[in-house]
């Protein structure tokens, strides 16, 4: 009697953690979509990895479009970046990475290069006034992700 009741209390734990499992992979997919940040009326703001400060969930693809009026320019800074790292065999970031495309005023896309690992990206001063960034994570390791600041300046 006594295993009877252990096995059923066994099989509702598993079942509560397969239901769990599957509530957080539901919510991991839905958890990244497109941003449109527009900068009327707004001189900065910020963007973050899904869930940031906390480990960003795998399988992401998330893109961020930030248009700036006409005669403003977009400087990106990040703040925080901790990407699983370059693979070794290549040495390249093919798992989780984050890419900032730079479109110029004449609708030309300039792809930059991937970032991943944990060292903090360099400003970027683009002198145009519209950016996507996308972010992807991979079904492997996931860390706490990225936090960047964007600001609308005057042309110089």
């Amino acid at each position: 009697m006594n295993v009877a009741l252990l096995l059923l209390a066994f099989m509702i734990d598993i079942t509560k953690s397969t239901e769990r499992q599957q509530q957080q992979q539901q919510q991991s997919q839905k958890s990244c979509e497109i941003q449109e940040i527009h900068g009327k009326g707004v001189s900065s703001g910020y963007l973050t990895s899904p869930n940031y400060p906390f480990s960003y969930p795998s399988n992401q693809d998330c893109l961020f479009n930030i248009t700036a009026s006409a005669n403003l320019v977009i400087h990106l800074t990040f703040t925080h970046f901790h990407l699983e790292g370059r693979t070794l065999r290549s040495n390249q970031c093919l798992n989780d990475y984050l890419i900032v495309t730079v479109v110029d005023r004449q609708g030309r896309e300039h792809v930059g290069e991937r970032f991943c690992g944990n060292q903090l990206p360099e400003p970027l001063h683009t002198m145009q006034n519209s950016v996507y960034i996308r972010f992807h994570s991979s079904h492997t390791d996931e860390y706490s992700g990225f936090r960047l600041r964007y600001q609308f300046l005057t042309e110089d």
